[in-house]
């Protein structure tokens, strides 16, 4: 071993160690900037980020206290890992930091806070939401209080407020679907998605017998229109649209591509039937992975299920062709086909698939998996 080798070190000889000093507040806070102020940097395990620039908040008395807090709520060791969560934290926050400006007897800096500031800020949150929403953000505003770098520096009179749980019997219950009524809902979504499907098939269709046989003039001008929506990815005006423009455009942009009214039913068929919340159904990959054609593989984001739990690989039930609209994996494969054109414009125009293996799966095994969650 050499001087600068493992052997360096041994019993009276302590490790190298760094030279200069670790600067922790300006790590975690996102460092200071000569013109940007004092900001903090979130990096989501999605890969989004959000910058919250703290120094255009009222109160500059609180911005380097409110900059720590905010770092670790929302930093590697934080509970907040979705840009969504983050912005939502943010948001809270910033509703509290101009309230508190705005008050005859303001706080400038955390030590002047009182419960009755918050108190009131609640009050007046109630009084202007009916969906319990005040609550949420008092609950919110409580976690960032009780976070050590704002805690210090608060009265012990607000650490002992922010201190109280709130119980979720405050918010009033909503009353859920009884059973007829969620199979009326579901029998209305499924007769919606078949007719998007042979819509969109039909437009296909046409599309396809254009490219392939001139056809006569009317059919013609419009396989034309199809044939430009289909290279460019634009939808153009049809002629004669009139004041009716809007309309006629998303029902021709509908032969070809899923348009926004499309989305409900798609997204109430894929949600009851996989058993996953709307946040883990809109965020679906087109990375997937067929085993014998009877199931399909994909790795889905899980949702508040706590930090470093973001995903998951599922299993879901392909079924015949006629049992399309009633399984999981069916309606994945329906959702994959009819977007297949709208991904070539987005940048998703490959297809990666992960590679298909040897490996069975019994029914059994794949319709425990994809148990109602």
């Amino acid at each position: 071993m050499t001087a600068r080798g493992r052997g360096s070190t041994r019993a009276g000889r302590g490790a190298l160690q760094p030279l200069g000093s670790y600067d922790a507040t300006g790590a975690q806070a996102g460092g200071w900037g000569e013109q940007a102020g004092l900001v903090v940097h979130f990096h989501g395990e999605d890969g989004r980020d959000k910058l919250l620039e703290v120094h255009r908040l009222p109160l500059p008395g609180w911005h380097e206290g409110v900059a720590a807090a905010l770092a670790a709520r929302v930093g590697p060791t934080g509970r907040r890992r979705t840009r969504a969560s983050v912005a939502s934290v943010w948001g809270t926050w910033a509703r509290l930091m101009r309230f508190l400006a705005a008050l005859p007897n303001s706080p400038l800096a955390p030590g002047e806070l009182r419960a009755a500031h918050l108190e009131e800020f609640r009050r007046r949150r109630a009084a202007s939401s009916s969906d319990g929403s005040a609550w949420k953000e008092l609950r919110e505003v409580f976690a960032l209080l009780r976070t050590a770098p704002l805690r210090r520096l608060l009265p012990p009179e607000v650490v002992e407020y922010a201190g109280q749980r709130i119980r979720d019997d405050v918010l009033e219950p909503r009353p859920g679907y009884s059973d007829r009524e969620f199979r009326s809902l579901l029998q209305a979504a499924r007769s919606d998605a078949a007719a998007i499907r042979d819509r969109i098939r039909a437009g296909e269709r046409r599309l396809a017998e254009h490219l392939q046989d001139p056809l006569s003039r009317p059919e013609r001008e419009h396989g034309q229109l199809l044939a430009a929506m289909a290279g460019t990815g634009e939808v153009p005006t049809p002629p004669g649209a009139g004041g009716m423009t809007s309309a006629v455009r998303r029902d021709l942009a509908g032969e070809l591509f899923l348009t926004i009214l499309d989305l409900v039913p798609l997204l109430v068929l894929l949600a009851a039937a996989s058993g996953r919340n709307i946040e883990t159904i809109k965020e679906l990959p087109i990375e997937h992975r067929l085993i014998e054609d009877r199931v399909v593989e994909l790795r889905v984001v899980k949702r508040r299920r706590g930090p470093q739990h973001w995903w998951e690989t599922v299993t879901w039930e392909i079924g015949p062709p006629e049992r399309q609209l009633h399984t999981p994996g069916g309606l994945y494969l329906l959702a994959h086909r009819l977007t297949e054109r709208s991904r070539g414009f987005t940048g998703c125009a490959a297809i990666p698939r992960l590679p298909s293996g040897p490996r069975r799966w019994s029914a059994k095994r794949w319709s425990t998996r994809n148990g109602p969650r």
